[in-house]
């Protein structure tokens, strides 16, 4: 409910704010458009009056000139203002606008009214130069009008001019704008060829690791299969020495091996020394199994022939 309440007391008051808003701006154009209009309506009444009724001009020519007179002072002091205005506004390569001859015309036009109002009012005797006075006030009108031609077309050409800089100024802003979109996109592109350079070479490098990693993946598997070669070439020599040491025959070193054997055993006990059967097979570069058969069959060759090599002359030592 209470908002309700505040809700309507808030309509109402924007209602108002904007009927007083209103007529504030009512009154303001009257002020300021309506009353300058209206200000030469008791002039224009006045004139009238002096010519239908002093010269006995016809109705419809007495409003038209009444109007015309009015409306002509306003026209010649614009004129007279709007030369002032352009000579403060004017560039130096800008033509000069005539106010001292617009001024000049404005002054011989509100002359020539006010004398021909008194004279009209004072002196209908002379009402006769009224129409001479008229002259004057066309002259000073068409003076005037001539003028602000000029101002118009100057006023015209100015702000087409001026239009062109700023269109001409918008144009270079864009031309400024597309060149340096330009050169970005020109720094751009050398930066992806660079970085394109970059990967290449990278790519290039990495290439060339790669070579390097499968030539020697490459050399270690040829070096795996000759050591998988030798390995299995010395399985299969092993397996011969055990069936040779199983069955007694002859075992593939041959006698080349045995007679390492003894000269081994002989030099070791000629020096006074013992020797084990896996130590003897480790010398040979065989296995212990071996090593320790060629012991029990060369040693007691082994303790004669050192006994013999150490007696002189080659005798034999008695036991």
């Amino acid at each position: 409910m209470t908002d309700n309440v505040l809700n309507f007391y808030s309509n109402v008051e924007r209602i108002v704010n904007g009927l007083v808003t209103l007529i504030v701006n009512v009154f303001m154009f009257g002020v300021t458009t309506l009353a300058p209009l209206a200000a030469p309506i008791a002039p224009a009444f006045s004139v009238y009056k002096a010519l239908s009724e002093r010269l006995g001009t016809p109705f419809p020519i007495a409003i038209a000139g009444a109007i015309a007179i009015e409306i002509t002072g306003m026209f010649i002091s614009k004129t007279a203002i709007g030369c002032h205005n352009w000579n403060s506004a004017r560039n130096k390569n800008e033509p000069i606008a005539p106010k001292s001859l617009a001024i000049a015309m404005a002054t011989v036009f509100f002359v020539v009214v006010l004398i021909l109002s008194l004279t009209i009012e004072l002196r209908p005797e002379l009402a006769i130069w009224v129409y001479p006075g008229f002259v004057l006030i066309a002259i000073c009108v068409y003076v005037s009008l001539a003028i602000a031609n000029n101002l118009a077309e100057w006023t015209k050409t100015k702000a087409d001019e001026a239009a062109l800089r700023n269109e001409r100024t918008g144009l270079n802003v864009e031309i400024k704008q597309a060149k340096i979109d330009l050169e970005t996109v020109r720094d751009n592109i050398s930066l992806a060829q660079q970085t394109a350079t970059d990967n290449a070479t990278e790519v290039q490098h990495l290439m060339d690791e790669i070579n390097i990693q499968a030539a020697k993946l490459e050399a270690l598997t040829v070096k795996e299969a000759k050591l998988l070669s030798d390995i299995v070439q010395l399985q299969k020599q092993r397996k011969s020495e055990k069936s040779a040491i199983a069955t007694g025959a002859p075992t593939a070193t041959g006698d080349n091996t045995t007679e390492q054997a003894r000269t081994i055993l002989t030099e070791i006990r000629r020096n006074g020394m013992e020797i084990s059967g896996a130590e003897l097979g480790r010398r040979l570069g065989k296995s212990g199994t071996l090593g320790r058969k060629l012991k029990n069959e060369l040693w007691a060759e082994a303790v004669i022939k050192s006994e013999t090599i150490a007696q002189p002359n080659g005798q034999m030592e008695a036991n």
